[in-house]
């Protein structure tokens, strides 16, 4: 399934590639709602498995440098959206 998924990303970022600027001025965020624990027998998340708070996040275009963590996406986001971005202290 991963092997899929990662094919689909890369066709998507190859096929923004082929259409130039348009392509260029384009943000590309693929992330999950939660990362795996640790264990094989993995079925949980939260506070069972804190390892599931380190999550999967790939990002490129002109705003991926300002992706640094799930934090980051929602004002990049507003801002792509021509809306005002909230602060991380006005989202709370």
């Amino acid at each position: 399934t991963l092997r899929r998924y990662n094919g689909w990303i890369q066709t998507l970022v190859s096929t923004l590639k082929q259409l130039g600027e348009y392509g260029e001025n384009t943000t590309l965020m693929v992330t999950t709602d939660h990362g795996r624990g640790a264990h094989a027998n993995w079925t949980d998340h939260g506070t069972v498995a804190p390892e599931s708070k380190f999550v999967w996040l790939y990002s490129t275009g002109p705003q991926a440098t300002r992706v640094k963590s799930h934090l980051d996406i929602r004002p990049i986001i507003e801002s792509e959206l021509g809306l005002k971005p909230k602060s991380r202290h006005e989202r709370q």
